[in-house]
């Protein structure tokens, strides 16, 4: 865990090691771990976004997407996000 759980930038940066070091499944769980723990930091999902497409588990990031627009519907980082699974 980090220091401050809620600094979602951390977070992205552990997933991203994961990802370098081939094991984008070890940075899903840890993204989920974070988002359970901190339901409230909704930037914490970029973090998961990562490593699925990563993981090249594009229906599973592309339905997340969704999801996240229904609540933020602007939100050009996971508009980035959705360019990135297509």
């Amino acid at each position: 865990m980090v220091a401050e759980p809620k600094f979602t930038p951390a977070l992205i940066q552990l997933v991203r090691l994961d990802i370098r070091e081939g094991n984008p499944s070890a940075g899903i769980s840890k993204a989920n771990s974070y988002i359970t723990s901190n339901p409230d930091v909704f930037e914490h999902n970029y973090a998961k976004l990562e490593g699925l497409i990563a993981a090249k588990q594009y229906d599973e990031a592309i339905s997340l997407i969704s999801s996240l627009l229904k609540r933020d519907e602007a939100n050009g980082k996971l508009r980035y996000y959705l360019a990135m699974t297509e």
